[in-house]
């Protein structure tokens, strides 16, 4: 059971960190509505919202460890591999476009632009990760301690007027 709730709490948390990112960079301004802006605005704000919510409410506390957010930025990495790979094959991305986001254009932001963004969105998920695992600590502690799971009217002592 451990094992099992620590994998779920691991690949939540993990496409949480990276989801937040996300809306933090798309309310930001860092990038702009497409012209389809409600399901942009579905998929890069309320999503990251709804799983603020459900982290908080729903996800069982203290499972996650110290190196998991460096671990969860092999998921956008093997999505950028992906994104390359498929391009090069000479795959095709929403527009026609050879690449799935504007920052991974190299012909437009050269090899040391595109690694600087990659670079960012690197340390993103990686800094919004330690939040959570922080997050995810503080909170396992205090649904876990002594003071929260007793009565705080102790059974032995004598009841008022005895």
């Amino acid at each position: 059971m451990i094992a099992r709730s620590r994998i779920l709490a691991f690949g939540d948390r993990a496409v949480a960190a990276l989801v937040i990112v996300i809306g933090i960079a798309r309310v930001s301004g860092l990038w702009t509505a497409s012209p389809n802006w409600l399901t942009d605005d579905l998929v890069h704000i309320v999503t990251p919202i709804l799983v603020i919510i459900d982290w908080a409410l729903f996800v069982p506390k203290g499972h996650l460890r110290r190196h998991d957010p460096l671990l969860w930025v092999l998921i956008p990495f093997a999505y950028v591999a992906f994104a390359y790979t498929y391009s090069a094959v000479r795959g095709r991305f929403a527009g026609g476009t050879s690449v799935s986001y504007p920052f991974m254009n190299v012909a437009k932001h050269g090899v040391g632009g595109v690694a600087l963004w990659i670079g960012g969105l690197t340390v993103g998920p990686v800094a919004v990760g330690y939040v959570v695992v922080g997050c995810d600590r503080l909170l396992a502690r205090k649904l876990t301690s002594p003071r929260a799971s007793r009565d705080p009217r102790p059974t032995d002592d004598p009841a008022p007027g005895s």
